[in-house]
């Protein structure tokens, strides 16, 4: 039962990241789409090489990337079929984190798609560096999870998730790539698990997936649980902490990542239960890490509180509770100064032919919170 290795895939370094793509020399001939005019070469793998290119259809043209599978292993039918698969799968999909497929086809026996252009970078490399602050783990981690919510509802499995597959748009919003090694679980296809039994990065895999065995949505849990660890911490998770499980692991996450919050090291320690069946769905972590976020998407923790807004019938009763309080607090200063000796009412002011009084009329009402009828209050 081979073993996908990790350099199976194509190494995506985006122009930013790496100095610019590489111009094709006058002896290498890539592929020719028409419509699409070739302009660099950003990486390649054992499966396929990507190029750079500008979709002329649009005015003025899209940048776009070009993956394209050698003719040899185009005319392998198993990797022939994950290509076209790839294709057919993705083109279908409309979710912001997730690649787009614009264009596939097949030029001289070579296969290709044509895909969304992101200049971003690849999280590996940014992992390469260190952790992340917390914040920005958190928001990857919830696009990711809404990602491959997306995915599962449509009974897909990715498979191969892992930091090497999650790339950036040139805003940072993060993008889940390659599918690949992808599993369709709503049907059986003999022709794609003939050779590949294990299939997947090593680091980055599931128990049942190292054994061999059938994998579900929950074996991209475990993928994607390892990963915001990852993020979190700086480095994989050791490999003793992959021996404990439970209430222990979670001691034991939360010991290791001191900056999470408490709830994250509660959710990793089920994302990483060696049984599938006791791993969150990939829409439980999106709901756990929600609430973390300050608008639901990115940015950091924030608590807000929304009042309720008061019936009709009833937006008055604040004022009302606000004047009584007025109310009283007036009779508690006037019942201070009881006893103390009157000061002596203060003279009129003469200005000539008019005299102007310092103090209201004992006779005259002086309303205490008066709404005017033209007044309108809204609470929220």
């Amino acid at each position: 039962m081979p073993c996908m290795a990790e350099d199976d895939h194509t190494v995506f370094r985006p122009a930013e990241q790496g100095g610019g793509p590489e111009t094709p020399g006058p002896a290498e001939q890539p592929i020719e789409i028409p419509g699409v005019q070739i302009t660099g070469r950003l990486g390649e793998g054992g499966m396929a090489v990507v190029y750079e290119g500008l979709d002329e259809g649009f005015s003025p043209p899209r940048r776009v990337a070009v993956k394209v599978m050698g003719a040899s292993l185009s005319a392998d039918p198993e990797f022939r079929a994950r290509f076209e698969q790839e294709a057919s799968l993705v083109a279908d999909f409309r979710h912001d984190n997730i690649v787009h497929v614009y264009a596939s086809g097949e030029v001289n026996g070579e296969k290709y798609l044509v895909m969304e252009y992101l200049s971003g970078g690849v999280l590996a490399d940014k992992l390469e560096e260190g952790s992340l602050p917390t914040d920005d783990a958190i928001r990857i981690a919830l696009a990711m999870a809404g990602a491959l919510d997306y995915s599962h509802s449509r009974g897909i499995v990715h498979r191969d998730f892992k930091p090497g597959n999650v790339l950036f748009t040139a805003e940072g919003k993060p993008v889940l790539s390659d599918f690949g090694v992808a599993k369709v679980t709503t049907r059986k296809d003999a022709a794609l698990t003939r050779h590949a039994s294990v299939i997947g990065a090593a680091r980055y895999m599931a128990p049942e997936q190292e054994l061999g065995e059938e994998v579900t949505d929950r074996a991209d849990v475990y993928s994607w649980g390892l990963t915001l660890f990852e993020m979190l911490d700086g480095d994989p998770l050791p490999s003793k902490l992959r021996q404990i499980h439970g209430t222990e692991l979670q001691s034991a996450l939360a010991s290791q990542l001191l900056g999470a919050p408490e709830s994250v090291s509660t959710l990793l320690s089920r994302c990483l239960s060696v049984d599938p069946a006791g791993r969150p769905s990939a829409a439980e972590c999106e709901a756990t890490l929600k609430p973390l976020t300050r608008d639901g998407h990115h940015g950091a923790p924030t608590e807000v509180n929304h009042a309720a807004a008061a019936p009709a019938g009833r937006r008055w009763l604040l004022p009302g509770i606000l004047g009584l309080s007025a109310l009283i607090a007036v009779g508690w200063l006037v019942s201070g100064l009881i006893g103390q000796e009157p000061e002596p009412a203060p003279s009129p002011v003469d200005v000539g032919d008019a005299t102007v009084q310092t103090q209201p009329d004992p006779g005259i009402d002086v309303p205490v919170n008066a709404r005017p009828a033209s007044a309108a209050l809204y609470l929220d």
